[in-house]
C-alpha cells in the first residue's frame, strides 16, 4: 500500500518522493503495474490489478509481464489479451509511462480492461452482418435521408437495388437528385408528390414506382419511410427502406391475368352451359314431347277400339297413365334446364313458378312481391338473376330446415335488387364469407357458384341475418340501360 512518506511501500517495491502518485494509483478503477523496462519482472500491483489477475501483489511481483499475456498475443507492446491465473482472458488496452522505480528506469502500464466493448463491437459486427445478409436475402435495403443536406445515405443493399456502384467509405452518401433520375420518368411526378405530401403533413410515406437501370432494365420498388424530426418538431429527414419488388409484382400481374382469363373462362362455360340447356330444352319439347303426345294419342285409339272392361283396355289404362306420368315429368325436366316462362314472359313469372313448384314438392311457402314494370329485362341479367334465385331456394330447400321464404324484387336508379329470406337455422359465419364448409371439409360450391355469377354480371352479392330469423341474400345488379323497359 502507499504511504504518504519520502521512503514508502509500493505493494513490494518502493518509490521515492512518489505521494502525488497514492490516488493514482492505488484508487484507479484500472490495473495498474509496475515493469522493470531492463528484466520485464512486475515491481508493484494496484489493488485493481490484483482482482483482475484474481492474484496477490506479492505473486504478480514474483512475475515477469510477458507471464501475463496470453499465448495468442505476439509480445509485451500487443493492446491485447492477458492472462488470468484461472486461465480465463481479459483483452485490455495498455497506456504506458515512463518512470524511475527504486532507482531503476520502469514502466506503469495501466490496463483499460477491454473485455465488454470487445464483446460489444464483435456482437455488434455480427448483428451488421445478419443485417447485411437479410437485406440482401429479401432484396431490402435502407436508407436515411438528410433533407436540408438533400443527402441520401445508402446501404449497400439500396445502392445495389438503384443499380448505383459500390461507394468509396462506408458513410458516403449520395444527392437526391441522384436517386430521382434513377425513377422511371413517368413515375417522377407521383414519387415527389407522395414525399411532398408527407413532408408537408410530417407523416410516414409508403409509395411504389419503377425505377431505370443500366441497360434500359426496369425494376419495380417500393420504399416505406419513417419521420425524424428535430427537437422543435421540424422535419428533417426520413429513414426508411427501399425494396425490390419486381418479381412480386411481376406474379401479382400474371395471377391478376390468369384470375381475369379464369372468370372469362368462367362466364363463357356459364354462357355454353346456359345454351345448352337452352337446346336440350328444346328439342325435349319438339322432339320427345310431341312423340309422347302421338303416343298417348295411339294408346286412346286403339283403346276405342276395343270392349270396354277387357284385360286389354285395361292394360292400355295403364300405359296411358305412364305416358302421361312420362309427359309431367318430360315437362319438369325442360322447366328446370330453361323455364318456357322465362323467355315467353320474364322473369317475375318464371320466379312465382319455380316458387310454386317448391311449394308444391316441399312445402315450404314463400312469397314474392316484385315492383319491376312491365317489359322485359336483358336476357343476361334475367337469366342469371333467374339462376341466382333457384341456386338460393335450393339452399333453402337442402339446408335452412325453412317452413317460410320471401322474395324480393325491386328496380331503382339504373340498380335490380334481390333479395332472399328464409326463417331457417340460418348461414355459418365462415361460409358466408369465405364460401367454406369446415365441418364438410369442402367449398360450399353452391355458394361459390353464386358470387362468380354475381361478379360475371358487374353486381355484389351480400349474406346476413334476416328479419324472418334464417338468412338473408341480397344481390344487386347494374342495369346498363336504367330501369326495365
Amino acid at each position: 500500500m502507499f504511504q504518504t512518506a519520502r521512503q514508502t511501500d509500493f505493494a513490494c517495491g518502493t518509490v521515492q518522493d512518489t505521494s502525488w502518485a497514492v490516488p493514482l494509483f492505488q484508487d484507479n478503477s484500472d490495473a495498474i503495474l509496475i515493469v522493470g523496462q531492463e528484466d520485464d519482472r512486475v515491481l508493484a500491483a494496484n489493488d485493481a490489478a490484483c482482482r483482475q489477475f484474481r492474484l496477490t501483489a506479492d505473486a504478480l511481483c514474483k512475475l515477469r509481464h510477458t507471464d501475463l499475456l496470453s499465448a495468442v498475443s505476439t509480445g509485451p507492446d500487443e493492446d491485447g489479451r492477458y492472462l488470468r491465473d484461472d486461465g480465463t482472458e481479459f483483452r485490455a488496452r495498455v497506456n504506458r509511462i515512463p518512470l524511475r522505480f527504486e532507482g531503476q528506469p520502469a514502466l506503469a502500464l495501466t490496463l483499460h480492461d477491454q473485455t465488454n466493448a470487445t464483446r460489444m463491437r464483435e456482437s455488434l459486427t455480427a448483428t451488421l452482418h445478419r443485417l447485411q445478409r437479410a437485406q440482401e436475402l429479401t432484396e431490402c435495403g435502407c436508407w436515411d435521408w438528410n433533407i436540408p443536406e438533400n443527402q441520401i445515405l445508402l446501404s449497400r443493399e439500396s445502392r445495389g437495388i438503384l443499380g448505383l456502384p459500390p461507394a468509396d467509405a462506408p458513410e458516403a452518401p449520395v444527392a437526391f437528385d441522384v436517386f430521382l433520375r434513377r425513377v422511371h420518368p413517368d413515375d417522377r411526378s407521383h414519387v415527389l408528390k407522395t414525399i411532398g405530401e408527407a413532408v408537408t403533413a410530417a407523416r410516414p410515406f409508403s409509395v411504389d414506382y419503377r425505377i431505370v437501370r443500366a441497360g434500359d432494365e426496369i425494376r419495380y420498388l417500393r420504399t416505406v419511410c419513417e419521420l425524424q424530426t428535430a427537437e422543435a418538431g421540424i422535419v428533417v429527414g426520413f429513414f426508411g427502406t427501399i425494396q425490390d419488388i419486381t418479381l412480386a409484382w411481376t406474379t401479382a400481374r400474371n395471377l391478376d391475368r390468369q384470375r381475369a382469363m379464369l372468370e372469362m373462362l368462367t362466364g363463357h362455360l356459364q354462357d355454353i352451359r346456359e345454351e345448352e340447356r337452352k337446346r336440350i330444352s328444346r328439342e325435349l319439347h319438339d322432339q320427345l314431347g310431341q312423340l309422347l303426345t302421338v303416343l298417348r294419342m295411339g294408346i286412346s285409339w286403339v283403346q276405342d277400339q276395343l270392349p270396354p272392361e277387357t284385360a286389354e283396355t285395361r292394360r292400355l289404362s295403364e300405359l296411358k297413365k305412364i305416358a302421361d306420368t312420362t309427359v309431367e315429368a318430360v315437362r319438369r325436366i325442360i322447366a328446370d334446364l330453361r323455364p318456357s316462362e322465362l323467355s315467353d314472359l320474364g322473369l317475375v313469372p318464371a320466379v312465382a313458378n319455380l316458387l310454386e313448384s317448391l311449394r308444391q314438392d316441399c312445402g315450404i311457402r314463400f312469397e314474392l312481391s316484385s315492383d319491376l314494370p312491365p317489359g322485359s329485362l336483358p336476357e343476361e341479367i334475367s337469366t342469371g338473376l333467374f339462376r341466382l334465385i333457384q341456386e338460393a331456394c335450393t339452399n333453402i330447400v337442402r339446408h335452412a330446415q325453412a317452413k317460410a321464404g320471401r322474395v324480393r324484387l325491386t328496380a331503382d336508379a339504373g340498380q335490380l335488387v334481390a333479395s332472399i329470406e328464409d326463417d331457417g337455422a340460418g348461414l355459418p359465419a365462415e361460409i358466408a364469407a369465405a364460401g367454406y364448409d369446415s365441418d364438410a371439409g369442402k367449398p360450399s360450391f353452391g355458394i361459390l357458384g353464386m358470387r362468380e355469377r354475381v361478379k360475371q354480371l358487374q353486381g355484389t352479392i351480400t349474406f346476413a341475418t334476416s328479419a324472418m330469423g334464417g338468412t338473408l341474400v341480397e344481390i344487386v345488379l347494374p342495369l346498363s340501360g336504367g330501369s326495365p323497359e
